[in-house]
């Protein structure tokens, strides 16, 4: 497992329905090699039951990737309806120094 990798995610929607997603990872600088990023977002259905969101990718799950110890980007998408998201994203963290760190981080926001 890498040492010291450090990861956030913040999620905020905008009064016009845009969800906003802040990411940021950093790895370990001359072991990290590649950070690879999965994000999904689902709607809180009768008050107990979440429902995956289409955001438009492949099995509605957004991905992304870069090579080297830092990963920071921004998602959006624009909401349809109102109500309470919560967003997962997961941060796999490879490099030298054994195993992949894997991150799964979680946030809501309510439109």
């Amino acid at each position: 497992m890498m040492i010291r990798t450090s990861a956030s995610m913040n999620a905020v929607i905008y009064s016009n329905g845009e969800l906003e997603v802040d990411l940021s990872v950093a790895g370990i600088k001359g072991r990290t090699t590649r950070i690879e990023t999965s994000l999904y977002v689902e709607k809180r259905i009768l008050g107990i039951f979440w429902h995956r969101v289409d955001i438009g990718c492949t099995d509605n799950v957004w991905h992304d990737s870069v090579t080297g110890y830092y990963y920071s980007n921004i998602f959006t998408h624009d909401l349809s309806s109102t109500g309470t998201y919560r967003v997962t994203v997961t941060y796999t963290v490879s490099g030298s120094g054994g195993s992949d760190d894997v991150i799964t981080l979680r946030d809501t926001a309510t439109y």
